[in-house]
């Protein structure tokens, strides 16, 4: 029977090549595993509870890639304090 191997090496985060890199909505999802509803994210924004959207056109919005990491790494966090 094959062995089968599994590549421990992490992708460069988007972040990392670019302080600046945007995230869009869907990149959320597809980048990040962040399947939050539109209107769940404005309603996290209002609250300041996720990173604030920046316009980048008339119908287009986005998020500082380096925000949405430090949100993801606050959260696991929390759930490393409340879980164990």
């Amino acid at each position: 029977m094959a062995a089968i191997q599994v590549s421990t090496t992490q992708a460069t985060s988007a972040s990392t090549r670019n302080p600046h890199y945007l995230v869009g909505f869907d990149q959320l999802n597809t980048e990040y595993g962040i399947r939050f509803s539109r209107v769940h994210l404005r309603r996290l924004e209002a609250l300041g509870k996720f990173p604030r959207r920046i316009q980048v056109s008339e119908k287009r919005v986005a998020w500082l890639a380096s925000a949405i990491e430090a949100y993801i790494a606050n959260m696991m966090a929390g759930a490393a304090v409340g879980g164990a």
